[in-house]
């Protein structure tokens, strides 16, 4: 298993800021998490790496070397979001 699956969602221009990577094995119900995510967003949505490559950190790698985004969240493909504008909070970590 080793492929790279890049999810482009909307056109807004905020999500140039930021993407998102998830590592995944597919394992019964693992799309939950990341369905969870730009719903929330207030400013996404955003770009989404999946990678499949069956080992946490190549999968991490394919998405760096890939994603041309200044800020890239690396997550876990069981992670729910809760908190309506999650992003913003984030992303305020970002600014200099």
């Amino acid at each position: 298993m080793s492929d790279l699956l890049y999810i482009r969602e909307g056109l807004n221009p905020m999500s140039d800021k930021m993407a998102l990577c998830v590592a995944t094995i597919e394992w019964p119900g693992w799309k939950e998490g990341p369905d969870t995510w730009n719903p929330l967003a207030a400013d996404g949505p955003y770009p989404i790496y999946i990678a499949r490559t069956g080992h946490i950190t190549r999968s991490y790698q394919q998405c760096l070397e890939k994603a041309a985004e200044p800020i890239l969240g690396f997550v876990h493909d069981d992670l729910h979001m809760y908190e309506r504008g999650w992003d913003t909070r984030i992303l305020k970590e970002f600014d200099d």
